[in-house]
């Protein structure tokens, strides 16, 4: 037997286990929909624990990596801006947790850590900000939109489940890019960077 829909919450999994078993009658519920449905609370605890033990690495890396904390915390907050946004448009999309998509919250991190390391590295090292910030900006948002086009080819899988981790890696990588271009850089304007500023207190 089918259901009349599809299943997409954990209740509606604990529901179906209740109320079809017949005392006496052998009966076996599966089927993907049914196992990601049942395994929800369980890919929850996961999305929180190995989040928070990458997140704490990267955070880690990145105060070693950068040595400044006013850029640390430049990436710290495009990171939680971008997976911030992610989660709040996921809500109002109405796209629920499953066992793979809350894969995409590691990857976008990653992707968003990335993007953030190509254009703060070369900002502290630059000698031309013009010419060195459109050379990394541009490579940075083709990889963006190249990975978003191949996750988002994802959402026209005919598995309920692909077509999740599609939509919700399209969706942060989208805020992951906005976040670095919109954010990171008029942020780290605010401030010179060091090969500028040495360069100028050696000619004076």
């Amino acid at each position: 037997m089918t259901t009349n829909g599809p299943l997409i919450l954990h209740a509606q999994s604990n529901e179906l286990g209740r109320e079809l078993p017949l005392t006496g009658v052998p009966m076996i519920l599966t089927g993907w929909a049914y196992v990601l449905a049942d395994l929800q609370p369980w890919s929850h605890h996961q999305l929180l624990l190995i989040s928070a033990l990458m997140a704490i690495f990267d955070i880690s890396l990145l105060a070693i990596l950068y040595r400044d904390l006013r850029l640390w915390l430049i990436q710290i907050i495009t990171l939680a801006f971008g997976v911030g946004s992610m989660i709040a448009s996921m809500k109002l999309l109405h796209i629920n947790l499953n066992l793979l998509n809350v894969l995409s919250f590691r990857l976008v991190l990653a992707i968003g850590v990335d993007y953030g390391i190509y254009t703060v590295l070369i900002w502290q090292k630059t000698h031309d900000i013009e010419h060195d910030m459109v050379g990394v900006i541009k490579p940075v948002l083709l990889a963006g939109l190249t990975a978003l086009s191949g996750f988002g080819s994802l959402a026209l899988a005919r598995n309920p489940a692909l077509t999740g981790l599609g939509i919700a890696c399209s969706i942060g990588i989208f805020w992951s890019l906005v976040a670095t271009i919109f954010f990171t850089l008029p942020a780290m304007a605010a401030f010179k960077p060091r090969a500028i500023t040495t360069n100028r207190v050696s000619s004076s």
